[in-house]
């Protein structure tokens, strides 16, 4: 239960960086959590809703692009037509002897994803890489972008560095 703890955690902290972003650049218009419920931006308690980012769905965009926040993948990211222009696994569990279990999820997903939609930017997210990872994600077509999970977190310059890679990919910044 540790390790699922870990995860979540991880999973919370980079949602969270994405979604802090996008509403500093003022590039939300709304936001729906796990009921459905949409908020427009201008009703939305920011700092509730950052704290309580397991309640937030999706993420609707002034552009028309959306950010889905589910479990498989971890985040989908929308073109204003509803294809999928990038997924991001997060694998922020920590015990080396289970990281090819979680390199093995990664890369089914990845795959389901890059089948429909092939021009879709995948990144993995870890805080576990070992040689044997480094090697099978190398020699992998499927992930087009990884990060260590504490070189994103280790300070808000490389939080806003990843989340500006983010915006890039839903056409917000050139």
């Amino acid at each position: 239960s540790w390790r699922n703890a870990i995860g979540a955690e991880g999973e919370r902290v980079i949602r969270t960086i994405i979604l802090r972003e996008l509403i500093a650049h003022s590039e939300v218009s709304s936001v729906s959590d796990r009921q459905s419920k949409i908020t427009a931006i201008a009703d939305l308690d920011v700092t509730k809703t950052l704290e309580d980012i397991d309640n937030v769905r999706t993420i609707n965009l002034i552009n028309g692009y959306s950010v889905l926040f589910s479990s498989e993948p971890d985040v989908t990211l929308y073109d204003a037509a509803g294809a999928i222009v990038g997924v991001i696994e997060i694998k922020a569990g920590l015990d080396p002897a289970a990281a090819l279990e979680r390199l093995g999820a990664m890369l089914k997903s990845f795959e389901n994803t890059l089948a429909e939609y092939p021009q879709a930017v995948t990144i993995l997210v870890a805080s576990c890489i070992t040689d044997e990872v480094e090697s099978r994600i190398g020699a992998s077509m499927s992930v087009r972008q990884k990060y260590i999970t504490t070189e994103i977190t280790a300070n808000d310059s490389n939080q806003r560095k990843f989340a500006n890679r983010i915006r890039k990919i839903l056409k917000l910044v050139k």
